[in-house]
């Protein structure tokens, strides 16, 4: 997996993203250190109903694999609405990344060191959030443990996110199909 700069990460969303709050980065930053790994392992027909669900209810989303770093992607429901993929072809490549587990010491070391260059960049004036504001969030985030969490509701209402997080091994599946969608 390619590793990135986590000040270059913080930069390339940001700038993707201008409205993103402190939980925004958090939730990205779990999601490059960690993948999907997270999720039970549900059963194939489970992960396809739940797509299913969400594609049905989705109101617009971009046909684009986004990096996120550190060999990841969002693979947007948008590539299946334009028929880049289809939903049995996105729910495999989201199976698939759950068994890419990422040894958990070398996650939150990934996790923190991006924590802590959005604390510099906060100190330093270059986010639209304060360093305090930074260290309140992250203070009462590890209080109750490092897990997955929502995007913010204003980053929901902003940009309506419907995508799934897969490993770059996987989508290499495809082949050059999605090659000419990532951003």
């Amino acid at each position: 997996m390619s590793v990135q700069n986590p000040r270059q990460i913080i930069i390339t969303h940001l700038r993707r993203y201008p409205h993103m709050e402190v939980q925004d980065f958090l939730k990205l930053f779990y999601q490059n250190s960690f993948g999907p790994a997270h999720f039970s392992a549900p059963s194939s027909r489970e992960v396809r109903a739940y797509l299913e669900g969400e594609y049905q209810a989705m109101t617009s989303s971009p046909a684009c694999l986004e990096k996120i770093g550190h060999g990841y992607f969002r693979a947007h429901l948008g590539l299946v609405r334009e028929g880049i993929l289809t939903l049995d072809e996105l729910a495999l490549m989201f199976e698939r990344s759950m068994s890419y587990s990422v040894e958990s010491m070398e996650g939150k070391r990934r996790f923190d060191a991006q924590i802590k260059a959005l604390l510099k960049m906060a100190d330093e004036g270059c986010m639209p959030f304060s360093c305090r504001q930074v260290q309140t969030f992250v203070a009462h985030y590890k209080a109750e443990g490092l897990r997955p969490i929502p995007h913010s509701e204003p980053f929901k209402r902003r940009y309506a996110p419907h995508y799934r997080v897969v490993c770059e091994a996987v989508t290499d599946m495809l082949g050059t199909t999605l090659k000419r969608v990532i951003k």
